[in-house]
This record gives C-alpha cells, structure tokens and sequence, in this order.
C-alpha cells in the first residue's frame, strides 16, 4: 500500500510540473503576441516615409498633450486623435498636411506658409512661396522679386505623437527641405497606426520651424525666434480651434 501511495504521490508532482509549464508557457506566448502586435503597429514600413529622427533643431515648440486629454472629445484610439487635429487643421487653413514615420507613432507635417511678425498668418500671400505679389508684370519688378524680395517670414508646423522621450538634433534645416516634406510624406494615417490605442503615455509636440528672407540672402532658419510655440498655434488660429473656444 505504501508503494501505491508512493506512485500516486509522484504522478500529483509529475501532472502539477506538467500545470505549472503549460502556465508558463502560455504567459510566454501572450507577452510574445502583446509585444508582435506592438511592433507590428509601429514598425515601418516601406510605403511609410520616416521623418528626421531626432527632429532637426526647431525654432519654437509647445506640448499640446494636456489640451488634448482635456477636451470633451472622447479619445480612445490615434485614429480618434487624427480626426480632432485634422479638423482642427482644416478649420484654421491648414488643408494640405501629410504623414511620417517616428519611432513608437507619427508626425503630423503643414504646408509652408507665410506668416507676420506676430504669428498670425499673411493675408493676401498666405500660401504664396514670393515675397511680393506682382499686380502686373514688368521685368524690373520681376528681377525685384526674384533677387531682392522684401523681408518675409515663414512657417512650417509639425505635430510629433509618439511615447518615446526625444530630443531635437543640432542639424539646421533648409526651408527648401521643410517645403520637401509635405509632398514627401502620407496624406493619411495608415490603419495600423489609426488603430492603436492613444495611452496615457503618448505626448504631443509641436515643433515650429521659423524661416526668415532678407532681400537678396537665402531663406533661413531661426533657431531662436521671438515667438513661442504657443504664440504661433495662438497666431494660426488653432490652438483656439482644438481648445474648443
């Protein structure tokens, strides 16, 4: 009997390791599939651009992040947060805005326009890549234009949503290249990305790259403009947009 007792005792402890691996090897394989379906969201992929990463060095920026939790609207996935900034951006001009790649979710990037000096944005020429608008045609005031434009400022703004901490890098960005990324990019969010759940982890930054055009010099960047990120979303009209007021 003691022998009977004795192999009953060592199957109960052969069928318990047998439990306890099965335990093991299931939670294994649900951290396996939860991190698979991460990196498939935020993997790139070919048809996906990366935008420069880290960012190149901006002129201002602002976290919207807080503005965006507190606001009525119910935010449950990215796909949810593209649609309150694309009306958001629509309603304050920006119709033309495109999409890349960034480490753990995605950049918003507008259209190059030009603005005052208070942030507010050029009416007429908003759009216009010139500095003066020609109400007829002359050669001398053609060559004006072309080579001796009076000053003018510009802007380009970028909305980076991802998890991931960063910092923006010492490289100086041309404004040809900032006009570059809104044909170089997505015009909508892909699905994958859309149907990620926006996380209390997720921040919102947008970096605002300022150019100014001196006569005849080049357009440049101005690493350290006057205008704070809040005073140019302020100035565009949509910061006021996505606050709800």
């Amino acid at each position: 009997m003691f022998e009977g007792r004795n192999i009953t005792y060592r199957i109960m402890k052969t069928e318990t390791k047998i439990v306890v691996i099965c335990i093991v090897i299931i939670m294994v394989l649900l951290i396996q599939g939860c991190r698979s379906r991460h990196v498939l969201v935020f993997e790139q992929s070919p048809d996906f651009p990366a935008f420069p990463w880290p960012p190149p060095q901006a002129s201002a920026f602002m976290d919207v992040t807080e503005l965006v939790k507190e606001s009525h609207e119910e935010i449950i996935l990215l796909g949810d947060l593209d649609r309150k900034f694309r009306r958001a951006l629509d309603a304050s001009g920006y119709v033309e805005k495109s999409y890349f790649y960034v480490p753990g979710g995605y950049a918003l990037v507008t259209r190059l326009e030009q603005i005052n000096p208070d942030g507010t944005p050029k009416n007429p020429g908003r759009w216009s890549l010139e500095q003066e608008i020609l109400e007829y045609f002359s050669l001398r005031r053609y060559l004006r234009a072309l080579f001796f434009a009076d000053p003018g400022l510009f802007r380009v703004v970028v909305f980076i949503v991802t998890p991931q901490p960063f910092s923006q890098s010492d490289k100086v960005v041309e404004r040809d290249d900032a006009m570059g990324w809104l044909s170089g990019g997505l015009n909508a969010l892909p699905t994958s990305v859309k149907n990620q759940e926006f996380t209390d982890e997720f921040k919102i930054t947008a970096l605002i790259y300022q150019f100014e055009k001196r006569e005849s010099d080049e357009p440049r960047l101005l690493p350290s403009a006057a205008l704070t990120g809040r005073d140019h979303l302020a100035g565009s009209g949509f910061l006021l947009i996505l606050e709800g007021r």
